[in-house]
């Protein structure tokens, strides 16, 4: 796997530490991303190619020196090869462009036919992919003991095909025994060579990101010496081509299966989150009770419904009161925050006046303001602010939290 590039990422703003599911949808991104990066990658190929089939039509037909004839076959091949590049577009299915391609061989370039080999990494092997289908090599592949696609070529193998893979480039003879002797009997070779008429073969390596990953045998009905310098690059080209397309599929194959398991990564994150809500919903509304009851007895203790307290224990009593309260006040955080989560946070919207909250807050913070020698106090302002309509408990909320907080 080619590394493009590097995310970094600080702390987070809730402060937590990173999850495991945090980890994982980030190394999903830095994924997508990177498969992203491919396809532009991907573009630009594509765009070059067909820039530089425009810029070889322009060449071609500027050009005084080439003659009409040889323009006329240039313009033929460019237009097969522009033919054979919007068949195999057509699809995602690698077999189907494989197969595509070599028939394009025999019917868009005139070729007997060829043969398209990708290489097995865990077997150190070229495998056959796809043989042209004509008549005329369906009958030569009968001379075979068994199927064509049985044979493989090993990297140890003494031929031109083992030779044009681990060299990286073209090779030419006009024995088919010279390219698939061994695994394939030279005999054999021989009898389906002359059945053919094929008096030259050439190996053109494919390549992806610099890597070959396979060839393309071209089987022609001309010497060696009668083969050009226009059909040799027509040959390149077509190997070019087979290579974007398998990198495109990769990248197809890739995001498709990092977009099932971003997916599944959703699904499991939304099932963590509805059980996070949950919890805290059941977990809050078990605190909330024994708290109230709490708070209840304290408030019951400083008033002396049990009897009288010296200044002491209502001083400690008090803060127990206090911070009961906070706890309750807490409690009710988390539980308006489960209610927005589901949906269901109901406001009590009236006619609400600023002053009369922060007073109320300022009520109910003095002593715990007092503990910590804090002067807390609300400076009016002379001119009377415009009621307006608000959810009165959820705005003093608010603003306990602020002076909560500052204290």
């Amino acid at each position: 796997m080619l590394l493009v590039g590097i995310f970094g990422f600080g702390v987070k703003k809730s402060g937590d530490i990173y999850t495991a599911q945090d980890l994982q949808i980030l190394d999903l991104y830095a994924h997508q991303v990177g498969i992203a990066v491919e396809n532009t990658k991907l573009y630009a190929d594509l765009k070059l190619f067909n820039e530089k089939l425009q810029l070889e039509v322009e060449k071609a037909t500027q050009d005084l020196r080439i003659t009409n004839s040889q323009i006329a076959l240039r313009n033929k091949d460019l237009g097969a090869l522009q033919k054979i590049t919007n068949l195999i577009t057509k699809t995602l299915d690698l077999s189907q462009i494989t197969q595509t391609i070599a028939d394009s061989i025999h019917t868009e370039l005139g070729y007997i036919g060829g043969i398209i080999y990708f290489y097995d990494k865990e077997k150190k092997a070229l495998r056959p992919s796809a043989i042209t289908k004509t008549p005329l090599t369906q009958m030569a592949i009968k001379v075979l003991p068994k199927s064509p696609f049985e044979y493989e070529i090993n990297d140890a193998d003494d031929n031109l095909n083992a030779d044009a893979f681990k060299s990286g480039s073209m090779k030419m003879s006009n024995k088919f025994s010279d390219f698939v002797h061994p695994p394939l009997p030279k005999t054999l070779i021989d009898e389906m060579q002359k059945l053919l008429g094929m008096k030259t073969v050439i190996a053109v390596p494919i390549f992806v990101e610099n890597e070959a990953i396979g060839l393309i045998n071209f089987g022609l009905n001309k010497n060696q010496g009668e083969v050009t310098d226009q059909e040799l690059q027509m040959m390149r080209s077509l190997a070019d081509q087979m290579g974007i397309v398998v990198r495109n599929v990769r990248l197809y194959d890739a995001v498709k299966s990092y977009s099932g398991k971003l997916e599944e990564a959703n699904e499991y994150l939304k099932e963590l989150d509805q059980t996070k809500s949950e919890f805290i919903s059941i977990a809050s509304h078990q605190l909330r009770s024994p708290m109230t009851g709490i708070k209840g007895y304290l408030s019951m203790l400083i008033d002396g419904d049990f009897g009288a307290l010296d200044d002491k224990k209502k001083g400690i009593m008090k803060q127990m009161l206090d911070n009961s309260e906070r706890l309750i006040r807490l409690i009710n955080i988390f539980l308006n925050v489960s209610r927005i989560e589901a949906g269901r946070l109901h406001l009590d919207k009236r006619e609400t006046q600023i002053s009369d909250v922060i007073k109320s807050v300022i009520m109910e913070m003095s002593n715990q303001a007092k503990a910590k020698k804090l002067d807390l106090y609300f400076d009016e302002p002379k001119e009377k602010i415009p009621p307006f309509t608000a959810d009165f408990d959820k705005l003093r909320d608010v603003i306990l939290n602020f002076v909560d907080n500052a204290i």
